[in-house]
């Protein structure tokens, strides 16, 4: 923060008021009213900021008190003492990090270790971060080397990226900043001229521009957007460091030795609904021959898994810790016996979940969840594999069900593509028909056909549809016939009227006496190059003008398939209730 929050927040208050008071003196009366209540507005949005930073027990509105914040800082960091210059905190490149202002602004907010006879060298009990000794020591180190040359050097070295538990939390407190005085930087500015404005205050921009009044409504229009954007940039702010913070519900700090090592954790990281009871039990004093037997190390990434679990945004993907292959065995034991799994877990909403999928990775099926909704999608699971239940269209309606909201997921090869069918799959009541019906339809990549990897190909809106056939029937097109088809609109040119994505797919050319498929692997795919994102370096159709063919030809076996139920959620005032697509 180059300037002072409070600098900032009283010069907007100032101008808005100057603004408001020239404007109430030339406009009507009712327009003079509409200038009090846009006024009115301005002071609300800067109160609800001090509100939040009052409640977080923070010091961003006073500076005297970050200027008498000196000399060196001792923390508990995980476990581990480290010593922290106040003055490398203050330097730039780190002082506006949320690192520098959870530490020398929120300091009275952190949870202070006390069971460890941890204290200050005047006697007082320590406060505890909660994150990993591994940054401690990192954090550490930087800034005794920026007290040195004068210069704080945040970047990660090649191998301190690659540590799952120093990476986390540079991530979500070095690489975040509260940035107040630069427009161009707030990541918050609002889209659009009039968004964030009042029904009443856009009248009263408008009276005063017909009044020729344009710069003087500007200035306040202006004044009001920057506490906007202010007011946003904090709430971003606390969602990240609240997790920290004993105002964030993080309860007292919990500690245990293993051999000659201090861990320490809070106790809201020990009593999340997904973590097991069992790392729990290995603070409490009847573990303790247990966690003796454990190496510290393995100890500590088992303790910083459930850290990052909890502290993780959600629609993230938390990796989980790792080892050299000699000794991963051993954290895979530890980790084991402290009730987790070594795999990655997606969090959702609040909830944790492993990735269900055998085809995409956890971050790959993220990327899917975020292209339907990462805000309302409750939970994923697996409803059909192919290569486990069979290649049948009846066995994949059977394990589908009347589930809505199905993602497919097919592998060819080096590809792996799908498409997301917001409703389900409704066969036809009359065995010897086609049902069709609309339903939102979207197409992706997440390997082999975008150098940025996963990529969501938005279709016309004419095509979102799907087509089941029944038991004695097939769709039939101009390419052959097939048993379920995603992505075909109900009248379209010649080249056209196949469909985006065809199971079960019998060829046109394949002659009189071949038998019609109802193998659900032979599939024929093909996207109008019209619809293809820029950027696709897969495979293309030399017969249909360079139309995308995510399988690396237009008919092919694709080698598995899965389709899984992304599950939504849907929230009624304090009641949430799971729903699928569609019924809400």
């Amino acid at each position: 923060m180059a300037s002072s929050l409070n600098s900032i927040l009283q010069s907007s208050v100032q101008t808005a008021q100057q603004a408001s008071s020239s404007l109430s003196e030339a406009l009507s009366r009712s327009a003079a009213s509409s200038s009090a209540d846009g006024m009115s507005q301005v002071k609300s949005v800067v109160d609800g900021i001090a509100d939040k930073i009052g409640r977080h027990r923070g010091t961003l509105f006073d500076d005297n008190a970050l200027e008498a914040v000196t000399g060196d800082m001792y923390v508990n960091v995980g476990g581990r003492t480290v010593v922290i210059g106040a003055d490398a905190l203050k330097m730039d490149g780190i002082r506006d990090t949320y690192c520098s202002i959870l530490l020398l602004r929120h300091t009275d907010a952190l949870p202070r270790i006390i069971q460890a006879q941890q204290t200050t060298p005047d006697g007082r009990p320590l406060p505890f971060l909660d994150a990993s000794p591994s940054f401690g020591l990192w954090l550490e180190d930087r800034a005794a080397m920026a007290q040195g040359d004068g210069r704080f050097v945040t970047d990660l070295t090649g191998d301190e990226s690659e540590d799952v538990s120093i990476r986390f939390y540079h991530e979500a407190l070095i690489d975040n900043k509260l940035v107040l005085d630069d427009d161009e930087e707030m990541e918050t500015e609002a889209a659009g001229e009039d968004a964030g404005e009042g029904v009443e205050e856009r009248q009263f921009l408008r009276w005063a521009r017909d009044a020729g009044m344009e710069s003087t409504a500007d200035a306040f229009r202006s004044a009001l957007k920057k506490t906007q954007r202010i007011a946003a940039a904090v709430t971003k702010l606390y969602e990240t460091i609240g997790g920290y913070l004993t105002t964030g519900g993080t309860g007292e700090v919990m500690c245990v030795r293993v051999r000659s090592h201090l861990c320490a954790t809070v106790e809201a990281t020990l009593t999340q609904p997904n973590i097991h009871r069992a790392l729990h039990h290995r603070f409490n004093t009847t573990w303790v021959g247990d966690v003796t037997e454990t190496s510290p190390s393995h100890f500590q990434s088992a303790i910083d898994f459930a850290r990052r679990q909890r502290l993780s945004a959600p629609s993230t993907v938390i990796d989980p810790p790792h080892a050299p292959r000699p000794l991963n065995r051993s954290l895979k034991f530890v980790v084991e016996r402290c009730g987790m799994t070594l795999e990655p877990m997606l969090k959702l909403g609040a909830s944790l979940m492993a990735n269900p999928s055998s085809l995409a990775s956890a971050s790959q099926l993220m990327d899917v969840v975020r292209m339907v909704d990462s805000k309302k999608v409750a939970s994923v699971r697996v409803l059909y594999r192919g290569g486990e239940h069979g290649w049948a269209l009846s066995k994949l309606l059977e394990c589908v069900g009347d589930a809505k909201g199905l993602a497919f997921i097919i592998r060819k090869d080096e590809y792996l593509f799908g498409c997301h069918v917001d409703g389900g799959l409704t066969p036809p009541a009359d065995s010897t028909t086609v049902n069709t019906y609309e339903c939102p339809v979207f197409f992706f990549s997440l390997e082999g056909h975008f150098d940025e990897g996963c990529t969501k190909i938005p279709i016309a809106a004419n095509r979102h549809r799907v087509w089941v056939a029944g038991t004695d029937a097939f769709d039939t097109a101009n390419m052959g016939k097939a048993k379920l088809v995603i992505g075909k609109a109900l009248h379209q040119s010649y080249r056209l009227t196949n469909g985006y994505l065809r199971f079960a797919h019998t060829m046109a050319n394949a002659g009189d006496g071949a038998d019609e498929s109802t193998d659900l692997r032979s599939c024929l795919q093909g996207i109008a190059h019209y619809d293809v994102p820029d950027g696709y370096e897969g495979a293309v159709s030399d017969t249909f003008d360079g139309d995308a063919v995510l399988g690396g030809s237009y008919h092919f076996q694709i080698d598995d398939v899965e389709v899984l139920h992304t599950e939504m959620r849907c929230f009624l005032t304090s009641l949430v209730v799971t729903l699928t697509p569609g019924t809400h």
